[in-house]
C-alpha cells in the first residue's frame, strides 16, 4: 500500500494537481481501496528554496522533530490529518508550514524508530532522539544519522527489530560568513 501511495501521489502531482489536492485525492483513493482495518501514515512536503520554507501535509506521521538550532530546542510537526485512507476527505486540507532557519535540522522517522523496545521493555522514545540531535547539532547529517542509528542498534535485543525503520532527516546549512577580497 505505501508504494500504491507513492504511484498515486506521483500521479496527481504529474496531472498539475496542488500537493493540498493530491493530499485528498491519494487518501480518497486509498480509503476506496484499503481494506477497512487498514491505512498508511505520510509525510509529504515541498521544500521552498529560496524561503526555505517547508510546506506539508502529514497524515498520522508523528512525531516529526523540528530542531531550532538558535534556540537549541525543538518543535513537533503535528499530523494535519488521519492517517491515509482511514477515511475519506470532504476537501483538501491547508498545508502546514515550518520555516527552517540555519543549523535546523528535520527529523522524519517511521515509529519503528521510537517504538523499539530494548530486552526490558522500554521504548528507544523521542527524548532519546531529541538527545542525540542536540549533542550532534554542529555535526553532518551523515554523522547524525550514524549516531541515531548506532544508538538503535545499541538499544535494540540483539537481532530483533520490531517495525520497519526509515529515517529522513533534512537540515537548513549554517549560515556562513563571506569575508571580501581584500582591494589591493
Amino acid at each position: 500500500s505505501v508504494t500504491q501511495m507513492h504511484a498515486m501521489l506521483r500521479m496527481a502531482l504529474r496531472l498539475g494537481a496542488d500537493l493540498a489536492t493530491a493530499f485528498a485525492q491519494v487518501n480518497d483513493q486509498l480509503a476506496e481501496t484499503l481494506p477497512d482495518s487498514r491505512f498508511v501514515t505520510a509525510f509529504v512536503g515541498l521544500l521552498n528554496l529560496p524561503t526555505h520554507t517547508l510546506h506539508y501535509a502529514n497524515g498520522g506521521q508523528s512525531p516529526i522533530l523540528h530542531f531550532q538550532a538558535a534556540e537549541r530546542r525543538f518543535a513537533r510537526l503535528k499530523p494535519t490529518s488521519f492517517p491515509m485512507g482511514a477515511m475519506p476527505l470532504p476537501a483538501p486540507k491547508p498545508l502546514a508550514s515550518a520555516a527552517l532557519a540555519p543549523g535546523d535540522v528535520l527529523v522524519l522517522a517511521s515509529d519503528g524508530l521510537y517504538e523499539q523496545e530494548d530486552a526490558e521493555g522500554r521504548a528507544f522514545g523521542v527524548q532519546r532522539v531529541e538527545s542525540i540531535v542536540q549533542a550532534e547539532a554542529e555535526a553532518t547529517l551523515d554523522t547524525l544519522a550514524a549516531s541515531l542509528l548506532q544508538a538503535f542498534d545499541t538499544h535494540a535485543p540483539a537481532g530483533r527489530q520490531e517495525d520497519d525503520l526509515t529515517l529522513v532527516l533534512l537540515q537548513r546549512l549554517p549560515a556562513t560568513t563571506v569575508t571580501p577580497l581584500s582591494q589591493a
